[in-house]
């Protein structure tokens, strides 16, 4: 705003520093978000977002854009694996395991999500697992004011075999919340999609009506994506584990995916 303020008090040949400015302004906050460097003003997600918001009232075409490729000058799935350490650990304080086993129906037989994504055979129709997802680091905000459970009711209503909610809310600005609010209003298998580092984001998942939950390959010891699995299917969930190369995929496999 002090950038854009200065700027109009520029004589029309200097106008252009303005959209410069506007730019490096952008960045700068797009590379807090991926970082994790903290803002000394306040928190940067909200300063990207009240950013965001400035440069529309203002009349400009934004799109936020990603100075810092992941996996380029830092780690960023350690960093992300930090964050959900450290909510987990809020969130074990507040709600303990034991609370939520207290408030869970015995588990159901795991597989929801795998057969509403079979298609019967290769001449089948495609079943389409559909995401609800705020925004990402490498794409910034894609949708601010998403109503997740609007969005999981049109998916539904047009045909999706299966809804993902993506709930990390550091980098991915999602809320756990979503499954609660999502699960009473739609009968399809939904996949909580977060960063799993610990048990607790299992039985979190499963107390919350969860159908299936994500396993990153990448974040997890083929030790770990064994644990996972197990204590997924014991719970009634379905694992759906992603991976991006030949070893992630063997790791996988061996570790019983």
């Amino acid at each position: 705003y002090i950038a854009h303020r200065k700027a109009r008090r520029r004589t029309p040949g200097e106008q252009p520093v303005l959209q410069s400015t506007f730019t490096d302004l952008i960045r700068a906050h797009q590379r807090f978000l991926l970082t994790g460097h903290e803002n000394p003003d306040g928190d940067c997600l909200g300063a990207e977002v009240a950013l965001f918001h400035l440069l529309r009232a203002l009349g400009k075409d934004v799109a936020i854009v990603n100075p810092d490729p992941i996996g380029k000058g830092h780690d960023f799935l350690a960093h992300i694996a930090a964050d959900r350490r450290r909510r987990v650990a809020e969130l074990q304080r507040e709600r303990p395991a034991h609370r939520l086993r207290e408030r869970m129906a015995p588990p159901r037989a795991a597989g929801r999500l795998e057969r509403a994504l079979r298609r019967g055979g290769p001449e089948g129709p495609l079943r389409m697992l559909c995401e609800v997802k705020r925004a990402s680091p490498s794409k910034g905000m894609l949708k601010a004011d998403v109503d997740p459970v609007a969005q999981a009711k049109l998916y539904e209503a047009n045909g999706a075999a299966a809804i993902s909610l993506v709930t990390e809310p550091d980098h991915f600005l999602g809320d756990l919340a979503w499954m609660d609010r999502v699960r009473p209003e739609v009968s399809l298998p939904l996949l909580l999609k977060d960063f799993v580092v610990d048990s607790y984001q299992i039985l979190d998942a499963a107390a919350r009506g969860a159908d299936a939950v994500l396993l990153l390959a990448a974040l997890l010891s083929e030790t770990e994506t064994t644990r996972f699995l197990t204590e997924a299917r014991l719970l009634g969930l379905d694992a759906l584990v992603e991976v991006h190369d030949a070893e992630e995929l063997y790791r996988s496999l061996r570790a019983g995916a």
